[in-house]
Parts: structure tokens; C-alpha cells; sequence
């Protein structure tokens, strides 16, 4: 069975069986925990391997099949946003710019382009949304040359003092620390709406790839903080505006003090298409923004570095099958 977002469903790819999502459900179809990895047995050929610990969804590496295991931590997921753009299209998109990137003549005559073709995987990466109101009290000054008879021009300024308040709502910040931020930042803000964040349901997985998160709620607010400290100073700066004298003087926050209210964070699952190859030393990513099908494109010399890539790894004893993502 797997999950078809757009639909709703789950559905056999074989007999076309479709099956109306339940309620969230909390059962794994499997495994242990051995070594700081997932022991997994697949409920379709019984075959046994060892997972990367916070995996929560994988393909079986014998038979394809699609599994779900048990969340390793304690904290799960609240939300899942599901794939706005269908397997069909981003399959569509990726075959396009094999055909157009590597067209006859372009490519060593060993490298099939329809193996090629099938290594697009539908992947759910871990993200933090957070939530806050921000009260800043302020002080500031407009600053420009007076004139008095015993100094002649010389620098003053007048005083000012007000309130702002910024409401923050679904700051996301990624909760995995090895995928390349420059890729997320590539495929641009996910839509984040009520429509499009569900509960979280463990079979929502099925046909696609996941992993918990490797980035603590607390690490990463510090990066959200700075951007809502910016963003706060902004506003100030745009109240003070207001207030000052549109003249000839340069307006200067001088002092922000503010207060957090109402924070909260949800963990949420966020939709990516994805597939990375090497050919003779040249490697390549082409990647989709599952919810608004921005594409992110890219060929890169040199070798594949652990700092760069998002691998969700499954081995069969000393056999290692690797999803590489930059």
C-alpha cells in the first residue's frame, strides 16, 4: 500500500485496492534497536536490516516494499503537510531534465537514463514551526544640525519613545542537521496553511522516506530569535519614522527591550522530491519543493561530502544501499 496525498487514501499499486486513512494510528509495522541502529524485518519478504536510527519510514532494499517503523524518541511529529505536487508531475519534471541534460551524445554510453529516471524518492524532512508575540518597548532619537547663536551649527536631537508588537507565526527551522541548508534555501518557503498541515499519521508515510529530527527545538529557536529580534527592530525603526521629523535627520534606535508571549513550536514533516547521482566524477541534484513544485537544479564537480548531504542509509550486512541527497 501507499500513500497517495492527493487523494487521501492509501491505495495498492498492484490491484488498485484504495482504502479510506483512519484516524492517526500508533502501530509500526516493525522493529528493534541494536547498536544504535533499527533492526527491521519487512512484513512483505521477511527480510532483515538495519536502519539509521531516527528513520521512521524506508523502502525494503530486497524488495522495494514500503515501510514504517517506530518512532525512536519520544517526541512525534504533531503535523504532516502532504505532497501538493503528485508523484506523476515531479516524475514528469525530473524525466524532462534527464532527457534535456543528458540527451544522445551527452552522457558515457554505460549510463542508462531510465535507471536514472527512477532514482526521484519522495522524502519528508523534519522542521520546527514556531510561534511567538513579541512586545518591544523602544527609545530612539532624530539626530540633525541645530543652529545657536554661541555655537552656530552644531549636532542635536530629540528623544522619542514607543511600543511595537509582532505576531510570528509558523517560523519554520529545520530539524535535521545533515542536508545541505543552501538546498532548502534553493526550494523556498513551504506553504503553510490549515489546508495544507494535517495531523500526523504513521501510514501517511507509506511510499515516501523520513527521518526524525537530529536538531533539538531549543537549538534551533536560537537561529528563529535572531530573525524575530531583526524583524523587531524594524518595526521599530518604522514607528520611530513615524514619529520623528521628515527633515534633514537621521533616525537612530537606541534601546529595544522586548517581551515573549505565547511561544510555542510544532514538529511537522514537510514534503521534498529528490534524487542525486554521480556520473564519471560529475554529480547531480535535481530537487522539488513538495508543496509549491519549485525546483532546485544542479551539477557540482568534486566529491560528495558528508557536510552536504541528507543520507538515509539501510545495509544488509556488509552491503550498504545509500539515498544521497545534497
Amino acid at each position: 500500500m501507499e500513500f497517495k496525498p492527493l487523494l487521501n487514501v492509501l491505495k495498492c499499486n498492484h490491484c488498485q485496492t484504495e482504502e479510506i486513512l483512519d484516524p492517526p494510528e500508533e502501530k509500526p509495522e516493525l522493529d528493534t534497536i541494536v547498536e544504535d541502529k533499527k533492526q527491521v524485518e519487512c512484513h512483505q519478504c521477511s527480510t532483515r536490516f538495519s536502519a539509521p536510527l531516527l528513520t521512521i519510514s524506508c523502502r525494503c532494499p530486497t524488495c522495494d516494499a514500503h515501510l514504517v517503523t517506530k518512532p525512536t524518541l519520544e517526541e512525534k511529529p504533531e503535523y504532516i503537510q502532504n505532497f501538493s505536487v503528485s508523484r506523476k508531475d515531479a516524475q514528469a519534471q525530473f524525466d524532462k531534465w534527464i532527457d534535456d541534460s543528458f540527451e544522445f551524445g551527452k552522457h558515457p554510453p554505460e549510463v542508462n537514463l531510465n535507471d536514472l529516471k527512477k532514482k526521484l524518492r519522495g522524502v519528508y524532512l523534519p522542521f520546527w514551526h514556531f510561534n511567538a508575540t513579541v512586545i518591544s518597548h523602544y527609545r530612539g532619537e532624530d539626530r540633525y544640525l541645530g543652529w545657536t547663536k554661541s555655537e552656530g551649527y552644531t549636532p542635536m536631537s530629540t528623544s522619542y519613545s514607543g511600543s511595537v508588537k509582532g505576531v510570528f507565526s509558523n517560523m519554520p527551522a529545520l530539524g535535521a542537521d545533515n542536508i545541505s541548508s543552501k538546498l532548502i534555501e534553493d526550494l523556498g518557503e513551504w506553504e503553510f496553511s490549515e489546508v495544507g498541515l494535517k495531523k500526523f499519521n504513521l501510514k501517511k508515510l507509506l511510499g515516501f522516506e523520513a527521518e526524525e529530527f537530529s536538531i533539538n527545538p531549543e537549538e534551533a529557536y536560537s537561529s528563529i530569535k535572531n530573525e524575530i529580534e531583526e524583524a523587531m527592530s524594524q518595526y521599530c525603526y518604522e514607528d520611530l519614522e513615524g514619529q520623528g521629523d521628515a527633515g534633514d535627520c537621521i533616525m537612530v534606535v537606541t534601546d529595544i527591550d522586548s517581551t515573549y508571549q505565547d511561544e510555542y513550536y510544532d514538529y511537522v514533516l514537510l514534503p521534498l522530491w529528490i534524487a542525486e547521482f554521480e556520473i564519471k566524477g560529475e554529480n547531480y541534484y535535481f530537487a522539488i519543493n513538495g508543496s509549491t513544485g519549485k525546483v532546485a537544479k544542479k551539477s557540482y564537480s568534486g566529491n560528495l561530502g558528508w557536510g552536504c548531504l541528507l543520507t538515509l542509509a539501510v545495509a544488509i550486512g556488509g552491503a550498504a544501499y545509500y539515498f544521497l541527497y545534497l
